[in-house]
């Protein structure tokens, strides 16, 4: 089996973890309300920009710390907190599968 089959492997036992099946529902539940989609549309946007601008690190901060703002208002609605949660846990499992497959590539080149 090659690599790409073995990745969309991965990606197929990923997608049957409890963190994506919660990511997948509470992400239906924004979709039902349009005005909670853009909203969260709207941040992501903000943050995508921001993360991606070579601002002067004044004006970064100063955009972080509005965005920081905007985070804690979001999470204020219920279903934009399950979202962010869901999207921070499957994240999470996401980042530590990878420190997996980094970390056995490593230890062939020591």
């Amino acid at each position: 089996m090659g690599i790409r089959e073995k990745a969309i492997e991965l990606a197929m036992e990923l997608k049957r973890t409890p963190d994506f099946v919660e990511l997948r529902q509470a992400k239906t539940a924004i979709d039902r309300v349009p005005a909670l989609r853009q909203e969260l549309e709207a941040f992501n946007k903000s943050q995508n920009s921001l993360y991606s601008s070579r601002l002067p690190s004044s004006e970064a901060a100063s955009r972080m710390e509005q965005l920081s703002k905007k985070y804690a208002e979001l999470s204020k609605v219920p279903e934009i907190d399950r979202y962010l949660k869901a999207a921070k846990a499957f994240n999470t499992l996401l980042a530590n599968a990878l420190k997996e497959v980094n970390g056995s590539i490593e230890a062939e080149l020591k």
